[in-house]
């Protein structure tokens, strides 16, 4: 059965903010010198930066959000068209090759560029607020750890913002290495553990009435981070879920990604499923194969094993062992619709098998 990877892909409108001063001119100078051919891949890129401004992890993650910022053009057209079978991979590989792309687009690059340098960083899906009103426009932005803390980063609203249905190129450093506190007044994520705050911010609260949170319970989000990128993903997926629960459901935006999680959830589900199957299928071959093996010799030596009772014995009982191990692995796996007819056929196999095995057995 082929695996199916789904990625949720999301846009974002954007507003004007203020460009504060910073950075340093020796990042911006580098990173405006970059050739063609440093520009290939997220490892290309990461090299280069290790390479050119490898000073300290704040410079190097300025240096990314600097490059995903002047070298992506927001494409306004494509704000409201949903994609739902992109991989991670082709976005990145759509951003650098054509340069323009939505949120997602500037998030998964920057992101794919932090983790090449060697930085805990996560994509951040989730909804914005913008003059005090939400925007009903799904949004995606960043998270990266820097000195043991976390930090949010929006390279997509870094990079300039909308008037009326014009897109306008403006940078701005607002919206780099931003405190969690600062960012949730306009940035919600539809996962409470990624707002970074030991007392999260509720939907309600963010929507309606940010100087009265309600009561949500408190997250150690260093150390669920810290366990995030040890999960597996299907793993991973469900414990978002369970948060996402907990917090509330109170949007169209926030039900359509809990119903997108539950969707990849369920493909990572029957892939482990088919995984196990697999495995059990192969263990069963292997066992069916040795005992073709030694019914062929003795079919050969005129019905009888050519070997001693005690070595026959010895291995008729190594071979019951075997089917009763792979006896054990399928039942652990609860087979799919398109399973079930391969795997009620091995079930039947297992047990023609033990019984064949068992009067060999008493034969000898």
């Amino acid at each position: 059965m082929k695996k199916v990877v789904i990625i949720f892909f999301i846009f974002l409108g954007g507003m004007t903010f203020a460009q504060e001063g910073f950075m340093s001119y020796k990042v911006e100078r580098a990173i405006n010198a970059m050739k063609g051919k440093d520009k290939k891949s997220p490892e290309t890129i990461a090299d280069y930066i290790r390479k050119e401004v490898n000073s300290d992890d704040i410079s190097m993650a300025y240096a990314a959000y600097y490059f995903v910022a002047h070298h992506l053009e927001y494409n306004f057209a494509k704000t409201r068209r949903i994609t739902l079978n992109a991989s991670r991979d082709e976005i990145i590989e759509d951003a650098l090759r054509d340069g323009v792309g939505v949120c997602q687009h500037y998030a998964e690059l920057f992101n794919a560029i932090a983790r090449n340098l060697d930085m805990a960083s996560v994509v951040i899906p989730g909804y914005t607020k913008q003059d005090g009103k939400v925007v009903d426009v799904p949004h995606s932005w960043n998270g990266l750890r820097l000195n043991d803390e976390w930090y949010l980063f929006d390279p997509t609203w870094g990079a300039g913002y909308l008037r009326g249905d014009e897109y306008q190129s403006r940078f701005s450093v607002e919206y780099f290495m931003v405190t969690p506190e600062k960012m949730i007044i306009s940035h919600m994520p539809f996962d409470p553990l990624l707002q970074f705050l030991k007392n999260p911010v509720s939907h309600y609260t963010f929507s309606y009435d940010m100087k009265r949170n309600q009561q949500i319970e408190p997250i150690n989000y260093k150390q669920k981070m810290a366990n995030y990128f040890r999960q597996p993903e299907a793993e991973r997926i469900e414990n978002a879920m369970k948060r996402i629960r907990q917090h509330g459901i109170i949007n169209e935006m926030t039900e359509k990604y809990y119903n997108f999680l539950d969707q990849n959830f369920k493909v990572h589900y029957a892939n482990k499923q088919v995984d196990l199957h697999n495995e059990a299928v192969q263990i069963l071959n292997n066992v069916v194969a040795d005992y073709n093996a030694y019914a062929d010799k003795k079919n050969k030596n005129r019905g009888k094993y050519p070997a001693s009772k005690r070595e026959t014995r010895a291995l008729l009982s190594d071979l019951e062992f075997r089917v009763g191990e792979a006896g054990k692995m399928f039942s652990k796996v609860q087979p799919t619709m398109k399973m079930r007819q391969s795997y009620s056929k091995n079930l039947r196999i297992i047990e023609d098998l033990k019984q064949v095995i068992e009067k060999e057995k008493r034969r000898l």
